[in-house]
């Protein structure tokens, strides 16, 4: 029995040092596998290999103090029109 936990540890090893110097490939050829595999199913998604999913894109905004542009939703509205980027900004603007 221990004949056969030590042939599997340096087989476990040989594999882990194997995988490590040929990484590269293997990601290679995974990210290959795949684009094929979202090649033959259209329906699934449609994004590329290594990128994070594609975030909703909210309107930018200029801001009145710097001139920072800044999502909308993150945006510290002032009016109807006037947008600041951070609490800063508005008291700099207000002149406190």
């Amino acid at each position: 029995m221990k004949e056969f936990a030590f042939i599997l540890v340096v087989l476990l090893v040989l594999l882990a040092v194997t995988a490590i110097r040929y990484r590269k490939q293997i990601n290679s050829a995974i990210g290959f596998v795949r684009m094929i595999r979202d090649a033959a199913a259209p329906g699934r998604s449609n994004r590329s290999i290594g990128q994070p999913p594609a975030r909703s894109v909210s309107e930018l905004v200029n801001c009145a103090g710097c001139g920072t542009w800044v999502p909308r939703d993150r945006a510290i509205r002032f009016d109807a029109k006037t947008f600041y980027c951070s609490k800063q900004c508005v008291k700099v603007a207000i002149g406190d």
